[in-house]
């Protein structure tokens, strides 16, 4: 199911915008990807999250605004260290068609991460956002959301020459707790270099992604053991400044199909919950 509602269409198109598609060309020799170090400064970022969950008809919406800085702390053949500094978050509910803000949302104002990956993009330790609570109505922790979205943003370029048409392939794991149950994330992505232009001032390569993701676990809910499965789609582009090694923009759009069965108290049968889940996250460096 599409995002639907005249509130949330009206939140999203503030939030998220139509944008202007750069022009983007062959390059006329074959361009290196990499990350970079950036100066070891931080960089100041905005990101915007938008979920709709349908389930089983009753439909609710989750908007997250959140301005935060990041650096590259460490830089090396055995991976990466980042750290972020997260200044402001907004979060906003809406069901039956009311915005309902998150009051305890600018409490969170001040909160900071350490993300260590390997060369390959998994994770290998995070610390902090410890006092960000709340979940979204994906029922995903909060923090371990914004945890998710970044380390699906920073997954490696190549480290080689590419020119338009050029794709690769990466895959990384997460575990995250959905509902009450702790959920293996399986995150595939397909990259295509679409070309490279100007982005924001920026010489950029344009890379379009595919986004497929396989989760399940089990748990206990209500002291009844509970199943949960998830199978999410989607599309999303890159906007990679290949002359610092920085990431100017990245947009992505998903469905998930979500199924969440548990006993019944007292009986031996089981009962299942069908969910769809529309997200849709742009993260943008600030001009």
């Amino acid at each position: 199911m599409r995002f639907i509602g005249f509130v949330l269409i009206v939140a999203m198109a503030f939030i998220l915008g139509c944008g202007g598609g750069a022009a983007v060309q062959r390059a006329a020799q074959p361009i290196t990807l990499a990350f970079g170090q950036a100066g070891s400064e931080y960089l100041a970022y905005k990101a915007d999250f938008g979920i709709n969950s349908n389930i089983e008809g009753s439909v609710r919406s989750w908007l997250s605004t959140i301005d935060f800085t990041a650096k590259v702390a460490l830089l090396n053949d055995e991976g990466m260290e980042r750290r972020f500094e997260f200044k402001k978050f907004t979060v906003t509910r809406v069901a039956q068609g009311r915005p309902e803000p998150d009051p305890n949302a600018p409490e969170y104002a001040g909160a900071t991460l350490w993300l260590k990956s390997d060369p390959d993009g998994a994770t290998l330790d995070w610390k902090g956002l410890d006092d960000v609570g709340g979940r979204t109505t994906g029922a995903r922790r909060f923090k371990e959301y914004i945890v998710y979205q970044l380390v699906t943003m920073f997954q490696p370029p190549p480290g080689e020459a590419v020119n338009t048409g050029s794709t690769w392939h990466n895959e990384f794991e997460m575990e995250l707790v959905t509902g009450a149950v702790r959920v293996n994330y399986v995150t595939a992505l397909d990259y295509t270099v679409e070309g490279f232009g100007l982005k924001n001032g920026r010489e950029c390569a344009k890379i379009s992604t595919v986004l497929t993701i396989d989760a399940d676990g089990t748990g206990s809910m209500g002291g009844k053991e509970t199943w949960f499965e998830s199978r999410e789609t989607g599309t999303g582009v890159i906007w990679f400044d290949h002359a610092v090694g920085v990431i100017v923009e990245y947009t992505a759009k998903t469905t998930a199909s979500q199924e969440t069965r548990s006993e019944r108290a007292g009986k031996e049968d089981i009962t299942a919950m069908n969910a769809t889940v529309d997200s849709e996250v742009k993260i943008k460096l600030a001009q």
